[in-house]
């Protein structure tokens, strides 16, 4: 249940007398998320701890309210607020623990073998299950990346959930180009592109499909113009058409986009594939998700209907 406001000492540890901050699991920009013990229900639990700006409840928390029936969101417990000597108000999210992230996950597996065909089968589907349910109430996630898709490998299945929705947004109106980690920037975002929508979500899901099978990050610029020569070196220079839909929003000159437009590709991304038996299909749909338009690239359910996904 959501109980709301708590106006309480900012002592980390009276914070809220029915948790028990327990270890700090992580820390950002945003603040910090604790592991805490929830004795009144006897489970471990994870507190986002953040300082709130105004009196409006947050955007965050708008959002975690429309996912609570969505089996593949992280779902929120509670909410309560403390406050610091200066007034402040401390936001405290407390959410359903996992045991680690996606991408602690990969790092542990790939010390080992690579991963099989059912996991990445399991562990996408269940992604791009999650997008569906946010995309279907018009909401971006606008931050997929491995850090922030959690997952609990004691199950023979596996359980999948999205989390941190503190760059979550309804789709509405002009946009802030700077959101998802560099790596799984779509092409859009690194052209300053402010007219976007949940297609940004797919390119960085896509991009994570493919890192299940490569064990790292496909696209590593160093900067966000090495960030976009080295998407066109792997999946080919975007034509102008495409330009033309990437930069919706944003003025080019003549020369810049033809300078674009003429780098090469260096490696046939094919082969990232080879060690599946389903290497065919895993490539097709790779090509889906991550393509320069935004407007042809696969919505969530029609990448849930790929032959990759038949068994």
């Amino acid at each position: 249940m959501i109980r709301g406001y708590f106006p309480i000492s900012d002592h980390i540890s009276n914070a809220n007398p029915s948790y028990i901050f327990e270890s700090l699991i992580g820390e950002g920009s945003f603040g910090c998320v604790y592991k805490a013990y929830d004795p009144t229900n006897n489970l471990s639990v994870a507190i986002k701890r953040s300082l709130k700006s105004g009196c409006m409840v947050s955007r965050e928390f708008s959002i975690l309210k429309e996912t609570v029936n969505c089996p593949n969101c992280v779902k929120l417990l509670d909410i309560f607020y403390s406050v610091t000597d200066d007034n402040k108000f401390i936001q405290h999210l407390v959410f359903e623990c996992m045991p680690k992230n996606l991408a602690q996950f990969l790092a542990e597996r790939w010390s080992l073998d690579p991963l099989n065909d059912f996991e990445i089968t399991s562990i996408m589907r269940q992604l791009l299950k999650g997008l569906e349910y946010l995309h279907s109430k018009n909401i971006m996630h606008r931050d997929i990346k491995p850090q922030n898709i959690l997952i609990d490998d004691n199950d023979e299945f596996y359980k999948v959930k999205l989390c941190d929705f503190g760059s979550a947004k309804f789709v509405t109106g002009k946009n802030m180009p700077y959101v998802v980690s560099r790596y799984y920037r779509a092409p859009e975002l690194i052209l300053l592109n402010t007219d976007y929508g949940t297609e940004i979500d797919i390119w960085a899901a896509g991009c994570v499909f493919i890192e299940l099978f490569t064990g790292c990050p496909i696209f590593r610029g160093d900067t966000e113009a090495d960030q976009f020569i080295k998407i066109a070196n792997i999946i080919g220079p975007p034509t102008a058409t495409d330009m033309k839909n990437l930069t919706k929003s944003v003025q080019l000159n003549t020369k810049m986009i033809q300078r674009i437009i003429k780098i090469g590709r260096k490696i046939q991304w094919v082969h990232l594939f080879k060690r599946s038996p389903k290497a065919e299909e895993a490539f097709d749909l790779a090509q889906k998700m991550v393509c320069w338009d935004p407007t042809k690239r696969f919505t969530a359910t029609q990448c849930l209907e790929h032959p990759f996904f038949l068994i």
